[in-house]
This record gives structure tokens, C-alpha cells and sequence, in this order.
């Protein structure tokens, strides 16, 4: 499920990260959304879209990964100390 959230969201921080920045830019300001959207699949293809993809992907499996691997440790742990209250 956090791979299909990354390949639906990534697309939206690419363009929230060009709003943001437009500013510090000599280009000409987005006029909304839908029109850095439009400039970036225009001027530099659909896949950059979807730029970052792989660091964020690399991300998000390594921090799955601890989560599923200590959450047991953890409730063991947990459980354990409850007991022996």
C-alpha cells in the first residue's frame, strides 16, 4: 500500500515543490496547479512527474522494514513487563 501512495502522491510533491520554489526562480510563475503540472509534462516529459520516485521508495522500504521487524520485539517486550506486574 506505501508503494501505490508513493506512485499517487509523488506527482503532486513534485508540483507542490515547484510552487514552492518558483519564487527563487528567474522562470515565469505557475499560474496554478494544474498549469505547473501541464509546463512540466510539456517541457521535460511525464516521468518527471514522478522524479524522486526511487529515493523515496528506498525510504519508505527501509522504514517499513524497522517498523515490521521491532513492532514485535516491541509487544513481546510489552507484554512480558505487563505480566509481570
Amino acid at each position: 500500500s506505501a508503494l501505490v501512495a508513493g506512485l499517487v502522491t509523488q506527482p503532486i510533491d513534485v508540483v507542490k515543490t515547484r510552487l514552492m520554489t518558483q519564487a527563487a526562480s528567474s522562470q515565469v510563475p505557475y499560474k496554478s496547479a494544474f498549469d505547473c503540472a501541464a509546463s512540466i509534462v510539456r517541457t521535460e516529459g511525464w516521468t518527471r512527474l514522478y522524479s524522486g520516485l526511487r529515493q523515496r521508495s528506498v525510504y519508505m522500504c527501509g522504514l517499513w522494514g524497522i517498523t515490521f521487524g521491532v513492532e514485535p520485539l516491541l509487544r513481546e517486550y510489552i507484554e512480558k513487563a505487563a505480566a509481570d506486574r
